[in-house]
């Protein structure tokens, strides 16, 4: 049994890109359907959910206090080794963990989760080594595809 989803964000719960304001102020644009899934996620599985992330941005924070997640970690170099923390912190094994994410800097903890995924944007190599390809690219309900897999009503 699942009992911990780490996501990465950028490229995950977003499309990827960056948009910058005329002030310098960098923006991202997170789809409501994960929102809900989140949520989902937490009453249907009472899944703990972690975001995890290689750059430091105030909007990703207020995204995870929105949502009411369990967790953010900003400015990560190694994954790897802060998935390991976050499972400890919990006594949860790589077994009872669901990881989602876009990227190379992904593929270390992917390779040893319970279960990953992959949204269908994701780089090649990623999806290559991902459980599942989700239907949905980043930022268009990628995790709303991982509570309907959890379901069994996503392929």
């Amino acid at each position: 049994m699942y009992k911990i989803l780490v996501s990465d964000i950028d490229g995950t719960l977003t499309d990827g890109k960056l948009y910058y304001s005329s002030e310098g102020e960098s923006l991202k644009v997170f789809s409501v359907k994960d929102g809900m899934a989140f949520k989902k996620l937490k009453e249907d599985f009472g899944m703990v959910i972690v975001l995890i992330t290689g750059r430091d941005s105030i909007m990703n924070s207020v995204r995870a206090t929105e949502l009411g997640l369990d967790g953010l970690y900003q400015g990560v170099s190694d994954k790897v080794k802060q998935v390991n923390e976050i499972l400890t912190a919990y006594n949860f094994t790589l077994e009872e963990l669901i990881y989602v994410g876009d990227d190379y800097s992904d593929i270390g903890v992917m390779s040893q989760a319970g279960l990953s995924f992959a949204p269908s944007d994701g780089v090649n190599q990623v999806k290559k080594t991902v459980d599942v390809v989700t239907s949905n690219p980043g930022g268009c309900g990628v995790i709303t595809n991982i509570y309907e897999y959890l379901l069994g009503v996503e392929d």
